[in-house]
């Protein structure tokens, strides 16, 4: 399936910049993979509730696929 842009769909991801704690709203997802500006996965997830943390991950831009069910949304974040 197709890869949704998260801003228009309610879901939200904050704070952004986080320094490692983010929170998941609207979303129940089933995974959440985290990518790195030059497309590495750094941080699977699985099922990670409402929060997860990126704390061990170096300051950058880094891009969240988040999956629930059949649909896959797309997330950007920045980690000071």
């Amino acid at each position: 399936s197709a890869v949704v842009e998260s801003s228009g769909t309610g879901i939200e991801v904050f704070p952004n910049p986080t320094r490692g704690e983010i929170q998941l709203t609207n979303v129940q997802a089933d995974e959440v993979r985290v990518y790195d500006n030059m497309g590495r996965l750094v941080l699977q997830v699985q099922k990670p509730g409402a929060s997860m943390d990126i704390s061990n991950a170096p300051a950058g831009l880094y891009f969240l696929k988040i999956t629930e069910g059949e649909q896959v949304y797309s997330a950007r974040i920045v980690k000071e």
